[in-house]
């Protein structure tokens, strides 16, 4: 007898691999000051304090981190998300 969920999670864990890998590789494709600001924001896990402004705290830390001001950081993360989106089309 087949075993139903077994596969679905089989075949979950090969998507799940699968996007994983797409996602790494469009992430290396990113200019660098892309990228910085991409990975400083989803991927390095650091505590930041959340404070009651209409900044985003963490994105306010990344620009004083790397010395750009919190526009351009915002700018900076906006564009790394739009070519992320348009690298993963085929994917999605």
């Amino acid at each position: 007898m087949i075993n139903y969920q077994q596969n679905n999670d089989l075949l979950d864990a090969l998507v799940t691999e699968e996007l994983r890998s797409a996602l790494q590789a469009c992430v290396e494709r990113l200019r660098p000051i892309y990228r910085e600001v991409i990975v400083m924001y989803y991927i390095e896990d650091e505590e930041i304090e959340d404070q009651e402004t209409e900044t985003d705290p963490r994105l306010l830390e990344i620009a004083e981190h790397i010395g750009i001001t919190y526009t351009n950081a915002k700018q900076r993360l906006f564009r790394a998300r739009d070519q992320l989106r348009k690298c993963m089309q085929n994917y999605l």
